[in-house]
């Protein structure tokens, strides 16, 4: 199979970055889901998964986030995923 013509090369090269959301609209929660679905299933050394992810939908704590990132939520959105890295249970954290 050329690059050309493989699904997940496509997918890729076709993606674009949006910047600007409608804050009338709710992101589906079946999305939000998906989503949590399709990063959970990234590969981790020993499949430790050392991740955790926060989802802010209530209004008010997306804004209380907002305040705390770099660029000071200079961007709108209703939705936020936060993903924490968690070195709890990886054996070798501290050097052994």
């Amino acid at each position: 199979m050329s690059c050309e013509t493989n699904p997940v090369y496509e997918a890729i090269i076709a993606r674009r970055s949006i910047r600007h959301f409608d804050e009338s609209r709710s992101v589906e929660r079946e999305k939000i889901h998906l989503l949590l679905q399709a990063a959970m299933a990234a590969p981790s050394a020993c499949n430790i998964q050392p991740w955790e992810f926060i989802v802010v939908t209530e209004p008010q704590l997306v804004q209380e986030v907002k305040k705390t990132t770099a660029n000071h939520g200079n961007y709108n959105t209703n939705t936020m995923v936060i993903i924490c890295g968690s070195n709890e249970h990886i054996p070798w954290k501290d050097g052994g």
